[in-house]
């Protein structure tokens, strides 16, 4: 296995940034406003991920799609939250002759897929630390945490 790429800010820091070497073709930095038939909560999400992305540097309009699945992901991450914390992880389910019995929350599946989506889309996007390691993008070296905890709930 060979050795990782270094950044365009790292080649710059070293002073052997060459252009024609180091340079990656960048789409412009933009993303739309929300898409109208999102839910209200989601229209707050986007404009919080889309502010972030943007700030970073990390977005073109060509990721919109990408964006979207991820503010999908948040919401129904919350739904579910909201869900277990409301339900508990496990529930009771009364059987077809009135026996009953403890299972697993459904929202819990819910909240767990959502979990391993967000997490991927994250990586795509490079809003984790590792992606954005591997990320040939032009920028200071600086991140901000997530002050409103839109990746949180």
């Amino acid at each position: 296995m060979g050795r990782k790429r270094k950044t365009e800010n790292q080649h710059k820091k070293a002073g052997n940034f060459r252009g024609d070497r180091h340079s990656v073709s960048q789409l412009p930095v933009h993303l739309p406003n929300a898409p109208t038939d999102l839910s209200a909560a989601g229209k707050k999400i986007w404009r919080r991920v889309r502010s972030l992305l943007l700030a970073a540097n990390l977005v073109a309009e060509i990721d919109q799609v990408v964006v979207r699945l991820l503010v999908e992901s948040l919401e129904n991450y919350a739904r579910a939250t909201d869900d277990v914390a409301a339900k508990g992880i496990t529930i009771i389910e009364e059987g077809a002759q009135g026996q009953t019995k403890v299972v697993m929350n459904p929202a819990v599946r819910v909240q767990q897929a959502a979990h391993k989506e967000i997490v991927t889309i994250c990586k795509q996007l490079g809003m984790t630390p590792a992606a954005r390691v591997g990320l040939l993008v032009g920028g200071d070296d600086k991140g901000e945490a997530d002050p409103e905890g839109v990746l949180g709930h």
